[in-house]
Parts: structure tokens; C-alpha cells; sequence
């Protein structure tokens, strides 16, 4: 077994939670939408979901365009009448915990091999 001594500069894994993300969100904008790509992209990437590992694993955000695909593939730039972009983050957020922990589906009994028909050959010696 091999142990890890502690110091300052070691960084702890933390599990991010919803809530903290959620509460760190509301503190920064009162209604979730950020008014520019900028800034939905400066306050997004400050939760801690979208800096753990299982996150980043499934998907990367080291460019511009990676930010904007995830900002459209949950949906969250919002066009307002006068023609001003919009982005919820609450949206983002939300889909950025659904990337991070979804499970995949388990299989269903039709998917599964018939393992009661199945023979092994028969040994010759």
C-alpha cells in the first residue's frame, strides 16, 4: 500500500456537488443567463464539474468551439427579440452533471445471450 504525504501544494480529488456549482452560479448572476459567450464561459468553467476528471473525459473544452458546442448541444443560447444573445447556464450546468455521471443504459434480457442453450464441445482425450 502506498501512501501519499500531504502538503500544501497537493491538490485533494473532491466530488463536485450540484448545489456548490449551482450556489457558486447564483452568486455570479442573478437570473443564470450570461450576456455573452465570455462570460458564460468564464463562469462555467469555474464549477468544479467541469474540471473533474470524469467530465473531462467525455468531453473536452480546450477551444472556443468545444465551449460553444456544448453552450447549443443543451440548447442554452437563447436570441432575445432585439437580437442579443443570451446563455442559460442553468442549462449548462445541468447538462454538464448529466455528462459527468450519466450511467449508461444497462441491458435488457433481449440483448443478453441465451446462456441456458449454450453447449460446450465435448472433450477428446
Amino acid at each position: 500500500m502506498t501512501f501519499v504525504q500531504y502538503s500544501p501544494s497537493t491538490k485533494a480529488i473532491v466530488t463536485p456537488t450540484f448545489s456548490k456549482d449551482r450556489e457558486l452560479l447564483s452568486n455570479q448572476l442573478k437570473n443564470s443567463l450570461a450576456e455573452s459567450f465570455e462570460e458564460g464561459r468564464r463562469i462555467a468553467s469555474q464549477w468544479d464539474v467541469t474540471q473533474c476528471r470524469s467530465f473531462l473525459h467525455r468531453r473536452k473544452l480546450d477551444t472556443n468551439e468545444d465551449w460553444i458546442s456544448l453552450f447549443k448541444s443543451c440548447d442554452a443560447i437563447q436570441r432575445e427579440k432585439n437580437g442579443i444573445e443570451s446563455i442559460d447556464l442553468e442549462k449548462v450546468l445541468k447538462t454538464c452533471y448529466e455528462i459527468a455521471f450519466a450511467m449508461p443504459p444497462s441491458p435488457t434480457s433481449a440483448y443478453r445471450p441465451n446462456m441456458g442453450s449454450f453447449e460446450l464441445p465435448s472433450l477428446s482425450i
